[in-house]
């Protein structure tokens, strides 16, 4: 997950509380907000734990449990050091204390690694979870390795996944290895997006990497599990990955394009690890340019209908704004959707995640000119969008809070909203009723 990294103090117990949501100033194009927080999740609808602190990157709902599983980052019992983390809450916003340890995992991999970066994870069609980072190698001056862990259903280790539940990823030949992204596939393997550098701070080379169910590295994808992109795609960063239904994996992050400016990218390979020339005619798409940017940088993309393609993107321009874009499954912008443009909203707003909900409509995470994050939903077609505050009042009707950060939408078997991210410097959820 792309985004900064957010520190948390520790504190004991659940800290958030709501007695009704605040309505953000911000103006939309469509009618009033016609989906809500759920009242009856955690507190008006945000739920936060206080174990280990932290943030969540990716949140979905565990097959088989009903478990809302948020993956991120907390601290180790010392408070020095950064924690894969996953904690699970009840469909009420509880904690589930029957989960890991009094319903938090906790990976502390200080015995691997001088420092720890989390960035999330993806939970497994069977229930089980992989939670991501990159870690600084001891006594490797700026060396840096990619991890990922592997969790059962019930939050332990898996001892069947990598090392005693651990994988390391070194890649030969370069110093830096930074896991960012990650999905699995129908077949039960999993595809990882991120970058490598030769030396610390220098061009990354996107990379997708693709793991088989017991951790190993597939050597039937692309070069003994690794693909690392040609230089006709540019240097840069994968930080998203999703599956299409066809096998296809769909990476978007930030690339260096031959007119000098970094731009949004999604890039398409097939089922092997080879780029898909059938997507875009070369495997790769870039956002088009048209708003005064001087770069941009993908935040997230998503499957909808007929293999269509969905990315939002974050532009940096005088005004700043978001863009999201549609392609058909050949990567050409569809001229069916926003009249065969890009959605341009320009206010100065960050955008992070996307999503596509059961009914095919698109929602994004936004941060506003007030600092207030709001989901946006805008209708199959590109027309709206509507919005929700995620701000709340404590039950004294006092000076209102929200979620700090909003990192990630996921859909739940339901049709409903999940959404991962931070209030008061822990990690906190909440639930939309659409």
């Amino acid at each position: 997950m792309s985004g900064g990294r957010g520190r948390a103090r520790r504190k004991v117990g659940i800290a958030l509380a709501a007695a009704c949501v605040l309505v953000s100033a911000m103006s939309f194009a469509a009618a009033a907000s016609t989906f809500a927080l759920d009242g009856g999740f955690g507190y008006g609808g945000i739920a936060g734990v206080a174990m280990g602190g932290g943030v969540g990157f990716s949140i979905a709902v565990q097959p088989g449990t009903g478990r809302v599983l948020e993956m991120g980052e907390g601290d180790n019992v010392l408070g020095v050091q950064r924690v894969l983390q996953a904690v699970a809450f009840t469909s009420t916003g509880s904690l589930d204390t029957t989960y890991a340890s009094n319903g938090a995992a906790q990976i502390d991999l200080s015995s691997l690694f001088v420092s720890l970066y989390p960035t999330g994870g993806t939970m497994l069609a069977s229930g089980r979870v992989i939670l991501t980072g990159y870690g600084l190698v001891p006594h490797k001056y700026e060396k840096f390795d990619g991890v990922i862990a592997g969790l059962r259903v019930g939050g332990r280790l898996d001892p069947s996944f990598g090392d005693g539940g651990i994988v390391t990823i070194r890649t030969s030949g370069f110093d830096v290895t930074h896991i960012f992204g990650s999905a699995e596939q129908p077949n039960g393997k999993i595809v990882l997006a991120g970058e490598v550098e030769q030396t610390y701070g220098g061009a990354g080379r996107p990379a997708i990497w693709r793991l088989l169910a017991d951790g190993r590295l597939d050597p039937s994808f692309a070069n003994g599990g690794l693909k690392l992109m040609p230089a006709r795609v540019g240097v840069g960063t994968l930080a998203e990955v999703a599956m299409a239904p066809s096998g296809r994996i769909l990476a978007s992050g930030r690339v260096f394009a031959p007119d000098g400016h970094y731009r949004a990218t999604v890039i398409a390979v097939t089922s092997d690890g080879q780029l898909d020339d059938t997507f875009n005619n070369h495997g790769y798409v870039r956002e088009p340019f048209g708003h005064g940017e001087w770069s941009s940088e993908s935040d997230g993309v998503a499957i909808g209908s007929n293999g269509a393609v969905f990315d939002v993107a974050s532009l940096q321009s005088l005004t700043n704004g978001f863009t999201i874009t549609k392609y058909r499954s050949d990567g050409v912008i569809n001229t069916n959707f926003n009249n065969g443009q890009p959605i341009y909203y320009n206010p100065p707003v960050v955008a992070q995640s996307i999503a596509i909900d059961q009914q095919g409509r698109i929602l994004t995470l936004v941060k506003g000119q007030g600092g207030y994050w709001t989901l946006f939903r805008y209708a199959r077609d590109g027309t709206g969008p509507d919005g929700l505050s995620l701000v709340y009042y404590p039950p004294d009707l006092s000076t209102p809070s929200e979620l700090d950060l909003a990192k990630d939408v996921s859909i739940g078997p339901d049709g409903s909203y999940y959404i991962a991210g931070q209030s008061g410097a822990i990690m906190s959820a909440a639930h939309v009723v659409p």
